[in-house]
């Protein structure tokens, strides 16, 4: 027993030692902190497509009105309503300017800007990060590295390129040429809107799904096609379809409510989709589509001209691995390109 005992009181030491040795560390680092740093978040990593903006917004409003009680963190070089030209060559610090900024040159800036107005640019510009209270308005071939956000509306011009975030709390408008990630807005526009013809829904054809090759009725509301599903031109059904095929769906056809197919769909010209509309594959809308409710692929979306997404009452969400958009495309919520999107020449 006492050989036993002996064993145990020595395990016992030895695991202590063990655990002391491997959360010393730790322990030290509860009692007296060192790492007061907060961790840097990747913008890759952040849901809210504005959270970056929001967090910038608030360390100005706290630098200008000094509630920040730890203000000598953030620094700003603040430029007063009265000055004149800026040299962007000597900024140095995150930029405060207390008026609009109209600029007659070139901009290249590095670091974080604020304008308490409009930015208005010539074009070619290099920004890093940019807020303002007003518009932005951006010449052709500018590049935004980080992010913008604008309570107004926000305009790039052709070729630009905004590879990580947009939003506004207005508008924004992408002309041909402009690359771009995300992008969130009430409106967003892509290019000129050049026709928006409107057809008599009345000489429409009532149809049924279960009338299509293949179709089963799994609800009231709900029909499931097996293999591919060709919707004929000028048709109008109720209720949702999932198509375990290829689908396309007839110009001028209507389908109110949600559609889903594990391949390809093309949606034809002056085609309608009252709810959400989500593919494994390519989805590709002819000119002039109207979709209604959310746009999901996994890797492709090709979005004909002049087509709509979503309303401003009730904005929605376009996402996929690349997003290929025509001149007159106007989206209401987010649009969303993984790997890139791109506003196509008209």
């Amino acid at each position: 027993m006492n050989s036993h005992l002996i064993h145990l009181v020595e395990f016992a030491v030895f695991m202590s030692a063990m655990l002391l040795i491997a959360f010393r560390p730790a322990w030290q680092e509860w009692r007296t902190p060192t790492d007061f740093q907060p961790l840097s978040v990747s913008p890759d990593y952040s849901i809210d497509i504005d959270y970056f903006a929001a967090n910038f917004y608030t360390k100005v409003i706290n630098f200008l009105n000094k509630e920040s009680p730890r203000e000598h963190q953030h620094k700003f070089q603040l430029i007063p309503a009265s000055a004149g030209v800026i040299d962007w060559s000597v900024v140095r610090l995150p930029v405060i300017a207390m008026n609009s900024i109209f600029a007659k040159e070139v901009i290249s800036c590095q670091l974080p800007i604020f304008v308490n107005g409009d930015l208005s640019t010539v074009g070619a510009d290099n920004l890093q990060s940019l807020y303002t209270q007003g518009k932005i308005s951006l010449g052709p071939y500018s590049r935004i590295r980080d992010w913008a956000h604008a309570k107004e509306d926000i305009s790039l011009g052709h070729e630009s390129n905004a590879p990580r975030r947009l939003s506004s709390s207005s508008s924004v408008l992408l002309e041909h040429g402009c690359y771009f990630e995300r992008v969130n807005a009430p409106t967003i526009a892509f290019g000129a809107r050049k026709n928006n013809s409107i057809f008599n829904a009345n000489e429409l054809i009532e149809s049924s799904f279960l009338e299509l090759s293949g179709a089963i009725k799994k609800t009231n509301s709900l029909t499931l096609i097996r293999g591919d599903c060709d919707i004929p031109s000028g048709r109008i059904y109720h209720g949702s379809l999932i198509v375990t095929g290829r689908l396309t769906v007839g110009e001028r056809s209507r389908i109110i409510g949600d559609v889903k197919a594990r391949d390809t769909i093309v949606i034809g010209a002056h085609a309608l989709i009252g709810g959400a509309l989500i593919g494994e594959k390519n989805i590709e809308l002819k000119e002039q589509v109207c979709i209604k409710g959310p746009i999901i692929s996994e890797t492709l979306i090709t979005i004909g001209a002049d087509s709509t997404v979503g309303m401003h009452e009730l904005p929605t969400t376009v996402s996929a691995q690349r997003i290929l958009v025509d001149a007159g495309v106007v989206a209401h919520g987010t649009v969303w390109a993984r790997d890139f999107g791109v506003t196509c020449p008209s």
